[in-house]
């Protein structure tokens, strides 16, 4: 608890860096952990390589970010809080927002189960954010954003 209060409390760029970086750790964990290249292959992001550049940056980047907030986030997290109305919706609203995420990753078993972790991450930075009374979609947005801005140079670039 005592570290969800200092996150509530932190600046918003430093919030934004805790978040980033917890979900780019976990993202990157198979090379960490040297998992095989088929552990971590993306199907989708090989058909966005055919695209130019500009487009692939454009969708992954913003587009998906924000469409994948407002689905995983904002919808499965803003109706459990409608229904319910009670401090319980926080476990609940979490973790189904977490598993969707993960589902709709399924691009392999490792995608599922990393899409769980991060999805718990992303979910956790709506709920605080919205006690930061800050907006929940543009930050769990740009960390998802920067995110893929970073999985973008590592496919293209490393």
């Amino acid at each position: 608890m005592k570290v969800l209060r200092k996150l509530l409390k932190a600046n918003y760029f430093i919030f934004l860096l805790i978040f980033f970086l917890a979900v780019l750790l976990i993202s990157f964990s198979g090379y960490l952990f040297n998992f095989p290249d088929y552990a971590t292959e993306n199907t989708v992001v090989d058909e966005f390589k055919k695209y130019p550049v500009i487009s692939y940056i454009i969708l992954t980047v913003i587009l998906v970010p924000f469409l994948e907030t407002l689905i995983f986030q904002g919808l499965v997290i803003e109706a459990i809080r409608l229904i319910t109305r009670k401090k319980r919706w926080f476990c609940w609203s979490v973790s189904l927002s977490a598993f969707l995420f993960g589902i709709a990753h399924s691009y392999n078993i490792y995608y599922v189960f990393m899409g769980i972790i991060v999805g718990l991450l992303f979910a956790l930075a709506y709920y605080l954010t919205i006690y930061r009374k800050e907006s929940p979609v543009l930050t769990v947005t740009i960390i998802h954003g920067l995110v893929n801005l970073a999985t973008f140079f590592d496919e293209f670039y490393f």
